[in-house]
């Protein structure tokens, strides 16, 4: 608190760092203290888990199969299923599903791309599928969440 008080060179980078520092705190008690529930957290503590949820985060348009994700961990699918619904809190199909269109909202309201873009982004290989698939998740078609934040003059939507 005493370090944001005063104008004072290198403030505001110490303190993002102490923020930081307080974060990974924050999270280390709670694995130590047992307080920390299923979900994306969890899932990356586990090393079996970490590579495919990494692989999912930085390649969601990659056409991807119960297998190749157990392929990608060095298991079964059975075990693979087991162990994500047990850390993850669900199956590896609806977090990807749920990633995707998570991706998808963010390209379409802040990124501002088309959604013919977005649904190639997000693993579709049509803008149909992807327009069903957003509506069934969000209640309304990408192309009004594409409007919702004033896209890009001549984009599609």
């Amino acid at each position: 608190m005493a370090e944001s008080e005063h104008e004072v060179p290198g403030r505001d980078a110490l303190i993002d760092k102490l923020a930081d520092a307080l974060f990974i705190y924050v999270l280390r008690h709670a694995f130590e203290e047992g307080r920390d529930r299923a979900g994306l957290l969890r899932g990356l503590h586990d090393d079996r888990l970490r590579p495919l949820l990494l692989a999912l985060h930085e390649q969601p348009n990659r056409p991807w199969t119960l297998a190749a994700m157990a392929s990608t961990v060095h298991l079964s699918r059975a075990a693979l299923m087991r162990r994500f619904r047990a850390q993850v809190g669900m199956a590896p199909a609806q977090y990807l599903a749920t990633w995707r269109m998570h991706r998808a909202y963010i390209d379409l309201t802040e990124q501002r791309i088309s959604v013919a873009a977005a649904a190639h982004r997000a693993g579709y290989v049509t803008e149909a599928a992807f327009s069903r698939a957003f509506k069934r998740r969000f209640g309304y078609p990408p192309i009004a969440a594409s409007r919702a934040r004033g896209a890009k003059p001549g984009s599609r939507g």
